[in-house]
């Protein structure tokens, strides 16, 4: 249904989930840093916050129209 509208924005929305995600997985590790958590938690902790909703925000991107 909102395959060309999806289409016409495909790099913007590429681009926000990588940010998102990308933001997500630092303060993710971040978190785990100020908790002292040895580093498989750390990774663990970053991996999981980053991408735990990245179908969600992807999803998102087809029903906010401009």
């Amino acid at each position: 249904m909102n395959r060309d509208y999806f289409l016409t924005l495909t790099g913007i929305v590429f681009f926000a989930v990588f940010v998102h995600n990308l933001l997500g997985i630092r303060l993710g590790y971040g978190a785990a840093i100020v908790y002292r958590f040895d580093l498989k938690r750390k990774r663990t902790l970053a991996i999981e916050v980053g991408m735990q909703n990245a179908g969600l925000r992807a999803l998102l991107a087809f029903e906010v129209k401009p």
